[in-house]
């Protein structure tokens, strides 16, 4: 039996369906004629945790199959189409959750670690989401103890910081934000002070410009087919998450960006090439 899933919607007469074509359990399907990825035929993954990429394992519905006909797969193996499959039965939750943990005592999706009761974590008991260090209850963090996001340092409440113990946000240094402030101070800027306050800074051009592209520091990577056939381990779990150091992670954040949010960054009061550089790793 070539056991795989596949993600449905349901419609209002309660039927499960997939670009429009309808589908019943226990009942099976056939197509004529060529296939073709993306275009024709019945898609479908062989491992549980790549249907996320096209179907939410938390909010669809997610059916075990049995293909039966001829097959076409994509290079890494993430999709797969075919003109004969069989619709065994609908994964319960619980279901899910099993398979796709790799992990123990999770209560989230797609965690290799344990203790999480968010989704896409690697390490241990993050309440956040794609975090591959522990007791994160931000999301896509590197580091541990941290409640902000994308943080590849420690103990940090707020975002993009490499350093350890900030409150602020894009620090490579530690303890940044002050100490018994009570006024909106003005804040420091490259390290000179500006003529902004943090939230005012928020509001601004120049903070939409920056995250105008997410900063990934996270990524999921499915194994090939050929590290699949040679581990089975790497079969059964399916991918792996790649974590990037901060300045590379950077990079790849500063190529997606357009040259007028560039422009706009470099428009940023204080701003300094070389101290952006010592930071990002970004040559101006």
């Amino acid at each position: 039996m070539k056991k795989a899933y596949k993600g449905f919607n349901v419609n209002s007469n309660n039927e499960l369906y997939c670009r429009d074509f309808i589908f019943e359990v226990g009942k099976d399907y056939k197509i004529d004629g060529e296939i073709e990825l993306c275009k024709r035929g019945f898609h479908f993954c062989w491992n549980l945790n790549d249907v996320n990429f096209f179907y939410n394992l938390k909010t669809s519905v997610i059916c075990e199959v049995e293909i039966l006909g001829n097959i076409k797969n994509e290079v890494n193996m993430s999709k797969s189409v075919t003109d004969h499959i069989k619709i065994i039965r609908v994964l319960k939750s619980e279901d899910v959750l099993i398979i796709s943990n790799i992990g123990k005592n999770n209560t989230g999706y797609l965690n290799s670690g344990n203790d999480n009761s968010g989704n896409y974590n690697s390490g241990d008991y993050n309440s956040g989401h794609r975090n591959s260090g522990n007791r994160n209850s931000g999301n896509d963090n590197s580091g541990n103890d941290n409640s902000g996001n994308d943080n590849s340092g420690n103990d940090n409440s707020g975002n993009y910081n490499s350093g350890n113990d900030n409150s602020g946000n894009y620090n490579s240094g530690n303890y940044n934000s002050g100490f018994f402030n009570i006024n909106k101070n003005k804040c420091f800027i490259f390290d000179t002070l500006s003529n902004l306050t943090v939230s005012e800074f928020i509001d601004s051009k120049y903070y939409e410009a920056l995250i105008s592209e997410t900063i990934i520091l996270n990524q999921w990577i499915n194994f090939t087919k050929e590290e699949k056939e040679i581990d089975k381990a790497k079969e059964l779990i399916g991918g792996y998450f790649k974590m990037y150091e901060h300045k590379e992670a950077y990079k790849l954040w500063w190529g997606k960006l357009t040259e007028q949010n560039k422009e706009i960054i470099q428009e940023i009061p204080n701003f300094c090439k070389d101290k952006f550089f010592k930071i990002t790793g970004i040559e101006i």
